[in-house]
């Protein structure tokens, strides 16, 4: 577990490079920020905060508590993010935010880069620890979502090239493989955006201040995000129909010409049938050249039949 303490003055985030214990949190610092992938752990770390002690289930199975949970001026909210090892998997970070600290609980090998914040001036633009805090998560989260799309897209355009070049070297699973994955991914940028508009809620409140506004302003480019998600949802859906077509047609060809053999050979599977009867009268038993008009007869049906069939199209 890695724990990061910040102290807020004078405009400026400065990282403090001394250990505290959480008894001495509201007297020396304004932010802590946790990584770690043992949420258990983290619980026990925290338990000495009531509000926490009472709700560390909510910290312990973010996955299970999207809706935040207040008390007073407490909040804890988990908001969705894509895993690092995957970006189609979800991961949580779980802000906590207390009358005077704000704790945030980051996955151990978290790609959210958080720890820019260190000893960076604010401003005079970003008069409060909680207003740049969520300005800095809200761009950070939206930065990491283009990313993503841009690498499911390209992932995406490769699979539909590949399609196009080299289809027998794709199976039906990776066309599902990749649907589900497009899917899962605009699930958590959907996700995201309902989780960061109620966090605005109830960490800035409903005041219409131009510094709310901007904040809200931010959170509006999710629309554009979503947009984008739906559209390569329905490309991987269309993908997914034209790779059945493309496998129901080499099924059809596949049909087709097991069809034309059977009706070449059906004729001639009847005069073999009816040559090799043993009836004592058979006429042309006693010709001499009669096994080689037999044979005359069967390459000339089968010849009839092939011109037949691909004059009709039957091996297009």
């Amino acid at each position: 577990m890695e724990i990061t303490f910040y102290k807020y003055q004078d405009h400026n985030i400065t990282k403090l490079h001394e250990e505290l214990a959480p008894s001495k949190w509201e007297a020396n610092v304004d932010w802590v920020n946790i990584k770690s992938d043992d949420r258990s752990k983290v619980a026990d770390y925290l338990d000495v905060i009531p509000f926490i002690q009472a709700n560390r289930q909510l910290i312990e199975s973010p996955s299970e508590y999207a809706i935040p949970k207040v008390f007073n001026k407490n909040i804890i909210q988990n908001i969705i993010v894509s895993s690092i090892g995957n970006i189609y998997h979800a991961d949580y970070i779980s802000l906590i935010v207390l009358p005077n600290i704000i704790i945030s609980i980051l996955p151990g090998k978290s790609n959210f880069n958080i720890d820019r914040l260190e000893t960076e001036s604010m401003g005079h633009e970003f008069d409060s620890l909680g207003y740049y805090f969520s300005f800095t998560i809200i761009s950070e989260l939206l930065a990491l979502n283009v990313q993503n799309i841009a690498n499911a897209r390209k992932r995406l355009n490769h699979i539909e090239q590949q399609m196009m070049d080299k289809t027998e070297e794709l199976s039906p699973r990776q066309i599902m493989i990749i649907r589900n994955d497009i899917g899962q991914l605009a699930d958590i940028i959907e996700d995201q955006h309902v989780e960061l508009n109620v966090l605005l809620s109830l960490f800035i409140g409903t005041d219409k201040e131009e510094k709310v506004k901007r904040l809200e302003d931010l959170v509006e480019h999710y629309n554009p995000m979503n947009k984008i998600m739906i559209r390569l949802e329905e490309k991987a859906e269309s993908i997914r129909t034209q790779y059945m077509l493309t496998q129901q047609a080499k099924s059809t060809r596949k049909i087709n010409l097991l069809t034309i053999i059977q009706a070449i050979f059906v004729p001639l599977t009847f005069l073999a049938g009816v040559y090799g009867m043993n009836f004592l009268n058979m006429p042309e038993l006693g010709w001499k050249y009669a096994y080689f008009v037999v044979w005359g007869i069967f390459v000339l049906l089968a010849l009839i039949f092939i011109r037949y069939f691909k004059k009709n199209g039957w091996f297009e």
